[in-house]
């Protein structure tokens, strides 16, 4: 679960570096989410953990994203701390 959550939320990640405004219908998906509750939460997680900063815009349902992590895993030692919880 913690593994799933860490991809979905890199998933974002990639999805904001081409489009700064990624609608809730594109997001559930590419992430494979059944309701906008389960997509608020991997969101509001992602923000605290700062892995992008943005906002949620309930009215025109997306999410606003004003910069996210980088993508680029540089070795082993990269790998060991994204799997490690």
């Amino acid at each position: 679960a913690v593994a799933e959550r860490k991809l979905r939320q890199l998933t974002i990640v990639s999805m904001a570096g081409r489009s700064k405004e990624l609608p809730y219908g594109d997001l559930l998906r590419e992430l494979n989410l059944d309701n906008v509750r389960s997509l608020e939460d991997l969101v509001i997680d992602a923000m605290y953990r700062e892995v992008f900063k943005g906002k949620l815009d309930h009215e025109l349902r997306r999410l606003e994203v004003k910069e996210a992590i980088g993508r680029d895993v540089a070795g082993p030692a990269d790998i060991a701390v994204l799997t490690d919880t």
